[in-house]
């Protein structure tokens, strides 16, 4: 995909969905079915209460009109938009204007999807399923975990908001050499295969 990343360009998202300059945007990718917990995501993201936030869903499957109206029914609409499918070519221009990108599996395999995100230098917070825990390694070594806590969770979103911070430089840094040593490497064929 290096030549779709190459040609990706920051604010076409915003642009798109005109989306403001002072609003971050928190990103979650994935199948819209229940192990992936989306219902959990929507729910917490209502908790947060943080008006300069906004969710953008990029994905297809069973749940997408249950969620649809899962956000309506927490009058979330003007915070949430659903992407629906986005093709390789153009899922990496969701990735370069992502603030965060965050997703509750309940069940992952090898989670590629995180890996997209480190690569492109944003900070990720999942959960312990999967191939996941491999990935972030411990919570904040290379990302955050989700703790079931909407508190947590509120505290870890403006710490990877804080692009000051060198902490949060220090992580996205360690992120992305792990997924560079992992795509140099051929563990990466043997993770796929197994």
């Amino acid at each position: 995909d290096k030549e779709f990343i190459l040609v990706s360009q920051k604010g076409t998202i915003r642009k798109k969905y005109n989306i403001a300059d002072d609003k971050k945007i928190l990103l979650s990718v994935g199948r819209l079915e229940p192990e992936k917990g989306f219902n959990d995501l929507l729910a917490v993201f209502n908790s947060l209460k943080q008006n300069d936030l906004i969710l953008i869903v990029v994905g297809e499957g069973s749940q997408k009109d249950k969620l649809i109206r899962q956000a309506k029914d927490l009058n979330m609409e003007n915070r949430i938009v659903f992407a629906g499918y986005q093709s390789r070519e153009n899922i990496w221009n969701y990735y370069q204007d992502a603030d965060i990108f965050i997703l509750l599996s309940r069940s992952e395999g090898l989670g590629l999807v995180f890996w997209e995100a480190m690569f492109m230098g944003v900070p990720v917070i999942g959960t312990l399923a999967g191939g996941i825990k491999e990935t972030i390694g411990h919570d904040g070594e290379r990302g955050f975990y989700w703790k079931n806590d909407p508190e947590d969770l509120k505290n870890k979103i403006d710490f990877c908001l804080d692009k000051g911070n060198n902490e949060r430089r220090f992580m996205v840094e360690r992120a992305q050499e792990y997924i560079r040593q992992k795509l140099e490497s051929k563990t990466v064929i043997n993770d796929l295969l197994s």
